[in-house]
């Protein structure tokens, strides 16, 4: 997976250092895929420790797909590849039946994002690169919020909108707070679910 690696690198740099020893497990033949590249991406945070990717402590974060079920239906072959700082979740399913496909779980359009091609090679190598999950790699306001607080978020917070853009919020630092990640989600589950239900 060189070349994937390579296109990743170029967008993300490396992780930050010091980086974490990579903890994605897939129990199927796509194992062997990633553990033949894991070490050429490296794990852990990237971008000034806006995205998480690739490192130990993600499995967790299930939790917040389940609070949201009412855009992300189970699925028992499901891996958590990373997750940015205003905590959209990406994750990839049946890596280890073949058809791996890729999902970004946007709190901030409350939207599930696939797009056609995006499996998980080509998330790593094309999407990302080429900034086509810009709301998942965009880190504006995020550094606003670092430069304003000089605060560093941790695996278990988020950087969670306040309104989201969906119903009319903006893309300002105002519009965000600092909230622990799976409160978040377990919080707004049921709101978002009810207004979807009336849409």
């Amino acid at each position: 997976m060189s070349f994937a690696s390579d296109e990743f690198k170029r967008a993300m740099g490396g992780p930050a250092n010091p980086a974490t020893e990579p903890g994605l497990t897939f129990t199927g033949p796509g194992g062997a895929i990633w553990d033949l590249g894991a070490q050429d991406f490296g794990a852990g945070w990237f971008k000034n420790r806006f995205i998480y990717m690739f490192g130990p402590g993600l499995e967790p974060l299930k939790e917040c797909l389940d609070a949201w079920s009412f855009l992300v239906k189970p699925k028992d072959d499901r891996v958590i590849l990373g997750r940015n700082a205003y905590g959209a979740i990406c994750y990839v399913d049946n890596m280890n039946v073949g058809n791996p496909r890729v999902y970004i779980l946007d709190p901030l359009e409350v939207q599930l994002i696939h797009e056609r091609g995006m499996n998980f090679i080509g998330f790593l190598a094309r999407f990302i690169p080429q900034g086509l999950v810009k709301r998942f790699t965009d880190s504006t306001v995020y550094e606003q919020f670092i430069a304003k607080s000089r605060l560093y978020l941790d695996l278990d917070h988020c950087l969670g909108i306040k309104t989201a853009l969906s119903l009319g919020g903006a893309m300002e630092v105002d519009n965000f707070q600092v909230e622990n990640i799976y409160s978040y989600y377990k919080t707004t589950g049921p709101i978002y679910a009810k207004a979807a239900k009336v849409q």
